[in-house]
């Protein structure tokens, strides 16, 4: 969803009230670290170079030892689905944060739900439908951002 912009991004903001555009995603992650790094962002008029690390629920990052570890120190952006915790970097700054629940186009969600009812059964997503409670939108999110960029965490 965000490597190829798959949501409306008019008017976005952080959670904390600050305009957002993205001008580059960035670059896909395939190793340890931030999800995506090289990315460009201009957060309330400032453009920030760096990485954006993405989750399902905020509080993830905590779940996940990010705030232990050095290597999410340059996350510019932490984009969740949804926000259920703020979170902030070791110089108890915080990390700028956009949910992205309602921004989802409906007719993605429509065939990811077509996905997944159909015979064609995916092992993992029973796992991502328990812990969504059958939000299709959020099931899509788990399964194209976060799970899909942290292997080892599912």
């Amino acid at each position: 969803i965000w490597q190829m912009q798959y949501f409306r991004k008019e008017e976005l903001c952080t959670k904390e009230g600050e305009t957002v555009q993205v001008l580059h995603p960035g670059t896909l992650n395939t190793h340890a670290g931030p999800d995506f790094h090289a990315s460009r962002i201009r957060i309330g008029g400032m453009e920030w170079s760096g990485s954006v690390e993405i989750h399902v629920r905020s509080s993830e990052w905590i779940d996940h030892h990010h705030d232990e570890d050095q290597a999410y120190e340059n996350v510019i952006l932490h984009v969740v689905w949804r926000m259920d915790r703020v979170i902030l970097r070791r110089d108890q700054t915080v990390v700028p944060t956009v949910e992205l629940w309602d921004r989802i186009d409906d007719r993605l969600t429509k065939k990811y739900r077509h996905l997944v009812t159909s015979s064609f059964q995916i092992p993992w997503v029973r796992s991502f439908q328990e812990n969504c409670v059958d939000d299709p939108r959020c099931i899509l999110f788990s399964i194209l951002g976060s799970s899909f960029l942290h292997p080892q965490d599912s």
